[in-house]
């Protein structure tokens, strides 16, 4: 699991398109929460495996997870004004950069399935909830994601 997030956070801090955008593994930092227009966290995973009983020899298996993505834009606004269609659009572009990073490389440096064990079988998002938020001073766009990775080891 940390292998496949390390290097989707590595891709996405490459993407000329996510260029200024801060990208954490994890929450960020308190000066990055509401000061930053727009960060990208990389989250909680959740997963399972197979098993094998004590006496059988090692066989490959599969690991299935989900890794929780937050995607956050902030976007300042006067009164009567109505930024939000447009907050809302740059996370969702912001999205597609993280579900673009996957299409290109689902596997994620993690290993060739005609090689031996240790490859992605499938990835890709699997929900998506925007949350919209603001007053009168800033709105807020926040995209929660799913992406969902099964890997046989």
């Amino acid at each position: 699991m940390q292998d496949y997030t390390d290097a989707l956070i590595a891709q996405l801090r490459a993407r000329p398109g996510l260029a200024g955008v801060i990208i954490t593994d994890g929450v960020p930092p308190a000066n990055v929460l509401g000061n930053m227009p727009e960060w990208i966290m990389i989250g909680d995973v959740h997963g399972s495996e197979d098993w094998v009983a004590v006496a059988q020899p090692r066989r490959p298996k599969d690991e299935e997870f989900t890794i929780d993505i937050l995607v956050d834009v902030l976007m300042p606004t006067t009164p009567g004004s109505d930024v939000q269609p447009t907050c809302n659009r740059r996370a969702m572009e912001l999205l597609a950069e993280v579900e673009d990073t996957v299409r290109i490389d689902p596997q994620q440096g993690l290993g060739d399935a005609n090689i031996n064990p240790g490859y992605v079988i499938v990835s890709g998002l699997t929900s998506k909830n925007l949350l919209k938020r603001g007053d009168d001073q800033v709105r807020e766009a926040a995209i929660e994601a799913g992406l969902a990775v099964k890997v046989r080891l």
